[in-house]
């Protein structure tokens, strides 16, 4: 949700930005056979980031309508 926007006030929205929790944050690696998906780090409370990549799932460029589910949910019986 934007909160605030004013280009002429970088600062108050770097600091409006700090003072939120990130939750999670993540990217993608493309590799020689696809792609992997992955989260990097969590931050529940503003500043308390606890880095811990763990890879969430992959493409593999020969099989592109698969794929591989590498995160275990808690909630569900089958990943």
């Amino acid at each position: 949700m934007l909160e605030y926007s004013n280009a002429s006030s970088a600062d108050l929205a770097r600091r409006m930005d700090e003072a939120e929790a990130d939750g999670e944050a993540g990217g993608f690696e493309i590799t020689d056979t696809g792609l992997i998906f992955f989260n990097l780090y969590t931050e529940d409370e503003p500043g308390r980031k606890v880095e811990n990549r763990y890879d969430l799932g992959e493409l593999d460029r020969n099989a592109p309508d698969q794929i591989k589910d590498h995160y275990e949910d808690p909630r569900l019986g089958n990943t």
